[in-house]
């Protein structure tokens, strides 16, 4: 009986124990977009943009579709006006940014010419260098992008050189943002939020007083 008030008394306070006490953190999934090239060597290029809409974006970038190539630059334009416009990450040798628009060119070789012009972005940045015989063959990296307003693209494009498995062909690349679908890719998709520490910390005392209820069970019996 003595055991019974006191997994009684446990479950009790357990059920009083305010929720409150593990605020449930906020987690923002990154977006994936795919890019495809509309231009040269077949390739793809998976871009994954974490906190998207506030003033700090990051953007993970990656070869997919089996695509074998050197990644050289990354474009972007954004929606309204940014001031403050600042990028760092360990691949990045040079950027610019217009909120007029109009960027076509980083360098000579790091540019989205092609199809009339029909694409020309706010910003770009550009990664490593020519050439994949210096040792710069670029197939992931990632670039962290700040500015004093709130950050969201509409669109991406990518340049990549030395592609395809003889590593003589190149690519331009490029996705528009839906913004009517919540900022997702015209290919690509949401990520999966990962629990923050509260949440886990209620599951565990879930799991604790099933354990109790079990016990309760038994000495009833």
């Amino acid at each position: 009986m003595k055991k019974l008030s006191v997994l009684s008394g446990i479950l009790l306070m357990t059920a009083a124990f305010p929720l409150s006490a593990f605020p449930m953190v906020a987690v923002t999934p990154p977006l994936v977009f795919t890019l495809d090239e509309y231009t040269g060597t077949d390739s793809q290029v998976i871009l994954s943009v974490t906190g998207m809409g506030t003033q700090s974006v990051t953007v993970d970038v990656s070869l997919g579709g089996g695509t074998v190539a050197d990644i050289r630059g990354v474009f972007f334009s954004w929606d309204g006006t940014l001031t403050g416009l600042s990028v760092s990450g360990p691949k990045v040798t040079s950027s610019q940014f217009n909120n007029k628009g109009g960027i076509y060119s980083l360098s000579g070789d790091v540019n989205m010419h092609g199809e009339a012009n029909n694409y020309s972005f706010d910003g770009g940045v550009e990664m490593g260098k020519p050439g994949i015989g210096k040792g710069d063959d670029i197939r992931l990296t990632t670039f962290t992008l700040k500015a004093n307003e709130n950050i969201t693209f509409t669109d991406f494009g990518a340049r990549l050189q030395s592609a395809g498995l003889d590593r003589s062909g190149s690519s331009k690349l490029y996705v528009q943002v839906d913004t009517g679908s919540g900022g997702l890719g015209t290919e690509g998709g949401g990520g999966v939020p990962v629990p923050e520490p509260a949440s886990v910390a209620l599951i565990g005392i879930g799991a604790v007083v099933a354990r109790a209820i079990q016990s309760l069970k038994k000495i009833a019996a």
